[in-house]
């Protein structure tokens, strides 16, 4: 048993990128995607994570930002896309502190594959 936590410890230190596909999860992506990036005790070395949904929510963002804002020190590379269609725009104060984020050094991309509103 002590070597699996060690090996668990361990892939956790060693994980630096991670990505979710719509297509490829079981679970609901965007609450795992939260649940990863909420703690920076759970893979602390991620800097880079990247999710694309088939439907994403439009009352979450405020929440992506306080947890961003928590990792803004490891996190390099943010991608969150849109399979189909179009993403809903983040609001305007959330777009500002994101937009900071991304002038302080941190890569956010929101929106399609061609379009960010970051």
């Amino acid at each position: 048993m002590a070597r699996i936590q060690d090996m668990e410890e361990c892939l956790s230190l060693l994980l630096t990128h991670l990505e979710f596909n719509y297509m490829d999860v079981d679970v609901d992506v965007i609450d795992c995607f939260l649940t990863v990036i909420r703690s920076p005790h759970v893979l602390p070395n991620l800097s880079s994570i990247t999710v694309r949904w088939l439907d994403p929510p439009e009352v979450w963002y405020q929440d992506l930002l306080d947890m961003l804002l928590m990792r803004c020190k490891q996190l390099c590379v943010v991608r969150l896309t849109c399979a189909f269609g179009e993403i809903p725009e983040p609001p305007q104060d959330v777009c500002v502190q994101l937009r900071q984020l991304a002038a302080d050094g941190m890569s956010i991309h929101i929106g399609t594959k061609k379009h960010s509103f970051i």
